[in-house]
């Protein structure tokens, strides 16, 4: 009797429980001592990390010559870096990037709103931990089926890099690919306030040397969307059923699709590199010949769109592949019984 061991809670593999003591004696201390220096290069210094063990994939952060593509293997899932975050001295907007991180759509909604008031109300100098993390959080709107989640998104994105101006450079090459790719969301309200930030941050001369500056980070982006995505690799099973990842993925494919047509299109000849290495590499593709003859209509629609842009705009391009054209376009795509693509096929066989 009284000797006995008190009871205490088993832990799993009799591993430790988390506590704030315990992760700060796992803690860097050069980190914690940049966080406490300087929150915001600390910031984004974690969000340029890679994951290890059993962390979530991430979305790149444009590196330090601003190409950077190292893009999430499923861009739907909430970082858990950014879950994370603090010790910057900004609680407000700790919490407000916790919130925007959530997987709830309600509650995500309700944190852009709040971002867009907060965005308005601070300077520059105060939005740098939100300037950091949002390409992450913009790619993520992206991929959500939630159409006011979407649109808020771009809300944010226009009142945000208006406010930027010439200080967006460093995130430049990370957000503007699937801000390119939201030019195409099939929601018009959701389209035209991308391409309306677009404009209201770059004048018309500049707008296409943005493109050629990113083409790079912007080619991997949607080489990724056509060819390696599929509807599990993009959206999360947890967070979507069936119907609705079937759903978000053809809207990808199919606006990956349209803006790389807009790419082939708005960038001269003159300003690609001899050869064209990513587009060409696109172009060996089998899965992106494929898509020719894919079940949904939207994506043949879209592809068979860029198939006309590449006979106007890159000739050689299908010159020199005439086997990959011939399989999948002539044999299979002529013979499309779907009245909702037959404009494009029709462009793309008589142009």
């Amino acid at each position: 009797m009284g000797g006995g061991k008190k009871n205490v809670p088993r832990v799993k593999g009799n591993a430790r429980p988390a506590s704030s003591s315990r992760a700060a004696d796992l803690a860097d201390p050069a980190s914690v001592s940049l966080f406490r220096a300087n929150p915001s290069l600390a910031f984004n210094q974690l969000l340029n990390q890679g994951t290890n063990g059993g962390g979530q994939a991430v979305y790149s952060s444009a590196d330090s010559s601003g190409t950077g593509s190292n893009y999430s293997t499923r861009p739907s899932t909430p970082d858990s870096f950014l879950s994370s975050a603090s010790h910057s001295g900004d609680a407000a907007m700790e919490l407000l990037l916790k919130k925007l991180n959530k997987r709830d759509p309600q509650t995500r909604i309700r944190a852009l709103e709040e971002t867009k008031t907060l965005v308005e109300d601070r300077s520059v100098n105060n939005l740098q931990l939100l300037t950091h993390a949002w390409p992450r959080l913009y790619q993520r709107c992206a991929v959500t089926s939630e159409r006011r989640l979407r649109l808020l998104a771009n809300q944010v994105n226009t009142i945000l890099v208006t406010k930027l101006g010439r200080h967006i450079q460093p995130i430049l090459a990370t957000l503007l690919p699937p801000w390119l790719l939201t030019f195409f969301d099939p929601i018009t309200d959701v389209a035209q306030e991308a391409r309306s930030g677009y404009e209201k941050l770059f004048k018309p001369d500049k707008r296409v040397k943005a493109l050629v500056k990113c083409r790079e980070s912007i080619m991997t982006y949607l080489t990724k969307n056509i060819c390696q995505h599929t509807a599990d690799s993009l959206v999360d099973p947890k967070l979507a059923d069936a119907e609705e990842r079937r759903r978000i993925y053809e809207r990808i494919v199919s606006s990956s699709f349209r803006a790389l047509s807009h790419l082939v299109q708005t960038i001269p000849p003159d300003q690609w590199p001899t050869p064209r290495h990513d587009l060409d590499a696109l172009l060996d593709e089998n899965r992106f010949w494929e898509k020719c003859y894919h079940s949904a209509p939207i994506i043949r629609r879209s592809a068979y769109g860029v198939l006309s842009s590449l006979t106007s705009y890159y000739p050689e391009a299908l010159d020199s592949r005439q086997s990959y054209l011939g399989h999948a376009f002539i044999r299979k795509a002529v013979m499309d019984k779907d009245p909702t693509t037959h404009q494009e096929l029709w462009e793309a066989l008589t142009l």
